[in-house]
């Protein structure tokens, strides 16, 4: 018996040698999608277009065997359907609901982990101590709803922060601790923890922030956003850089891990002094020397420019965090992209991440403008979320 945790309110549970369901592995079957009502009922909008545009996509790019669960707000839930009937899925959806004063974000990955025992029974671990948004209220009616056990985890548990192979997990060292201290190991999987030795810069609020010119006016940058002041990782989530993408004809794992330097060399542009360059190549070359076979892609640093508060907003279009589907000889990958309007220029890079894939092998599907979800920290693997694989 493997202790997992202490509830907060009842006694420590027992998972007898828990598993981790893989990033990569099996061929996808059941998906999860959290989509707060104001993308369906006001879909619409400006503001708001390009991000229920990408649901849609999503929806209608993945495979026609895969069934999906969706968590809404009550409110939404008549928009959500009729929506759910024009894409001609609603027979394979099951619909969620929680209550409309409950929020809603929009990140379906990062509200539990899943994970199953040596009988078979699936669990969903949620991080209590990082509830944001209602997620645990949205996942214990997703536990309901599949009838998998719902635990809460003290410590802060984040799916995005962890990367599940055949015999290998990757973990951020932020995680790694959170998971020491639950006495969580995946026994059949090899553990590497993901952390630069070189120092990270952490984010600094806008009053802090560094002050810049743009058309003659004061603006702040914001850089590092998402970073904590100690963090030992370039982004705060491990897939944000890193993917898995199977084994090759050496029998070696393989894995992307972003450039921001190559992404440069592709647009022909210069690197942003920020882009935290090193940090990512010591995490590569750390992968490396533990056994993988390390593939750099390009991973272009963007920003945002917030003309109301005068803030230039820097990210990274990840190409990344993407959905990754290894079914025996199959091998499929669904991208982000984000060649799009005023940052047209990456189609580029768009071009270059699907040609590294298309050459490992892959299906390469590509879905729409995805910087509605990059500004926010996150991308294509963050707003779903593989709840079964096939094995």
């Amino acid at each position: 018996m493997t202790p997992i945790v202490t509830n907060r309110k009842t006694c420590t549970r027992m998972i007898d040698n828990p598993s981790f369901e893989s990033s990569a592995h099996g061929r996808i079957e059941q998906v999860l999608f959290s989509i707060p009502s104001w993308v369906v009922r006001y879909q619409n909008q400006v503001e708001i277009r390009g991000t229920s545009a990408l649901y849609r996509s999503v929806f209608e790019t993945l495979k026609r065997h895969v069934r999906f669960v969706v968590v809404t707000q009550q409110e939404g839930e008549p928009h959500l359907r009729e929506w759910l009937t024009e894409l001609g899925v609603q027979d394979r959806t099951d619909v969620v609901t929680i209550p409309n004063r409950t929020k809603l974000s929009v990140w379906a990955e990062d509200k539990f982990t899943v994970c199953s025992d040596e009988s078979g029974n699936r669990w969903l671990l949620h991080p209590f101590s990082e509830d944001r948004c209602g997620d645990a209220t949205a996942t214990k009616a997703i536990a309901e709803l599949v009838g998998w056990e719902y635990v809460e985890v003290e410590e802060p548990l984040q799916s995005g922060n962890i990367l599940v192979g055949d015999d290998f997990m990757l973990v951020g060292a932020d995680s790694a601790a959170a998971m020491s201290g639950l006495g969580i190991r995946d026994a059949s999987r090899t553990l590497h923890v993901i952390g630069s030795r070189i120092p990270v810069p952490g984010f600094k609020p806008s009053y802090d922030s560094r002050d810049i010119s743009v058309e003659g006016a004061k603006w702040c940058e914001l850089c590092y956003r998402g970073n904590s002041a100690n963090t030992v990782q370039p982004v705060f989530h491990i897939d944000a850089f890193i993917t898995l993408a199977g084994r090759g004809a050496s029998g070696r794992n393989r894995l992307l891990v972003g450039d921001p330097a190559m992404a440069a060399q592709v647009l022909g542009s210069n690197l942003p002094d920020h882009a935290m360059q090193a940090v990512f190549d010591d995490i590569a070359v750390q992968l490396d020397a533990a056994g993988f076979d390390v593939i750099r892609n390009p991973l272009p640093l963007v920003f945002q420019d917030n003309h109301i508060s005068k803030a230039r907003q820097w990210y990274f279009a990840s190409a990344n965090n993407a959905l990754v589907e290894i079914d025996g000889p199959l091998k499929t990958v669904w991208l982000p992209t984000y060649g799009y309007g005023c940052w047209d220029v990456l189609e580029a890079t768009d071009r270059t991440n699907e040609e590294i894939w298309r050459e490992l092998g892959f299906s390469v599907r590509t879905l729409g403008d995805f910087h509605p979800f990059a500004v926010n920290l996150g991308a294509l693997r963050c707003m779903t979320k593989c709840l079964i694989r096939g094995k």
